[in-house]
């Protein structure tokens, strides 16, 4: 699909924004207006193990034309500061499968982004379980070389390439790699992400 028809398809279908927590999404979808011609949608997946099933059938329901991954990561890479948005080129999933984003879609988003944030296009990491302690943070970026990490943008990922949708993930940097984060964080969310 040509860059043309993929704008064009886009402006008639929405956009869904996938979010794990609830203050994630108040913060992402109050950056976001409908423009002419064009809807985002945002759902609250929650964090760890999504329930796919439900996602795709809203998905499908809303006859989506992409679907991104927004919200937080946390910091691998010496140089991932809290704030740095990461819009990864590629998303490594937890069995070392590599899943990439949409090159034009990335393309015209960094585009935009650039000229006012700081923007790293390296590797996301999705992993399975929180890394809480700064040496297993450390450890992963050793093995992967992963500028961030998350536990959700790989399987949106994968549920897009499912669904026969474009992808993107688009990420803030919240902690860095030498902070570790408190152990409450670890049981302080539901499966809906809800506090």
């Amino acid at each position: 699909m040509n860059i043309a028809t993929q704008q064009k398809y886009a402006a008639s279908t929405p956009t869904v924004f996938a979010v794990a927590t609830g203050p994630e999404r108040r913060a992402c979808s109050g950056a976001f207006t409908k423009k002419a011609g064009q809807d985002a949608h945002f759902i609250q997946t929650g964090s760890g193990p999504l329930r796919l099933d439900f996602l795709a059938e809203q998905i499908t329901q809303l006859r989506a034309s992409g679907l991104v991954s927004i919200g937080t990561a946390g910091g691998l890479a010496p140089n991932a500061n809290p704030g740095t948005l990461i819009l990864p080129k590629r998303i490594l999933l937890p069995n070392d499968r590599t899943l990439a984003t949409d090159p034009d879609w990335h393309a015209a988003v960094y585009r935009a982004l650039l000229p006012v944030y700081p923007v790293d296009t390296a590797d996301l990491l999705t992993v399975n379980d929180l890394a809480r302690l700064p040496e297993q943070k450390q450890a992963l970026y050793a093995r992967t070389k992963a500028v961030a990490i998350d536990m959700e943008s790989g399987q949106l990922a994968q549920l897009a390439e499912k669904l026969g949708l474009r992808f993107l993930a688009l990420r803030a940097v919240m902690d860095t790699v030498d902070d570790e984060i408190p152990g409450a964080a670890a049981v302080a969310l539901n499966g809906q992400g809800k506090i």
